[in-house]
């Protein structure tokens, strides 16, 4: 015999009986006595670091593993403060992954939260913040120093590296103009002009 949705942490008394086809019953058993365990909180980690901080042009995952360990259903819920650029995806059962593009949000701090509710009604909740961070504008470090060239054919090369520097660390993309390109040409080289 099977006895089904007991409560947890609780006493239960009980005796047995016996009966036939005939409707003859036996005189009840013993009385025993057993408790039922308490119903333990899901797990729910996390595979990295939970600070997240990038850049308007990175993006991060995180990946959640969740469980029981009462072997209970569970299922996830997500939420987040951000309106857009953060997906949650149920990759398979007991594993799911949040992405941020950093990209497609707004700039700010924000936070998301998982949690992680068995049959019974019992969540394992965390949430964590994020940063997006706005992306700044490369500088100019010092002044590119007027050139003259005395020869036809003669060359001259300018470090990007020495004048221009870029606060989040983004590779630059060079961008350059000569005024007149019958007299002079300009070409990008690993970083050079």
């Amino acid at each position: 015999m099977i006895v089904n949705r007991l409560g947890f942490e609780q006493t239960y008394h009980y005796a047995v009986s016996a009966s036939d086809y005939a409707g003859n019953e036996s005189v009840l058993s013993h009385h025993g006595t057993f408790s039922t365990e308490k119903n333990n909180m899901p797990v729910l980690e996390v595979s990295e670091d939970t600070k997240i901080e990038i850049n308007s042009y990175d993006t991060a995952t995180r990946t959640f593993k969740y469980s029981d360990p009462d072997n209970h259903s569970v299922t996830i819920e997500f939420s987040t403060t951000a309106e857009r650029g953060i997906t949650f995806t149920e990759v398979s059962e007991g594993l799911a992954v949040v992405k941020i593009e950093g990209s497609e949000s707004d700039k700010g701090d924000f936070e998301f939260t998982i949690s992680v509710i068995d049959e019974f009604g019992l969540a394992n909740t965390a949430t964590y913040q994020y940063t997006i961070l706005d992306n700044s504008a490369p500088e100019l470090v010092s002044r590119i120093a007027d050139v003259t060239l005395a020869e036809i054919g003669s060359t001259y090369e300018i470090s990007v590296s020495k004048h221009f520097n870029d606060p989040d660390g983004e590779s630059l993309s060079l961008k350059f103009d000569v005024a007149d390109k019958k007299v002079a040409t300009a070409s990008a080289n690993k970083g050079n002009i």
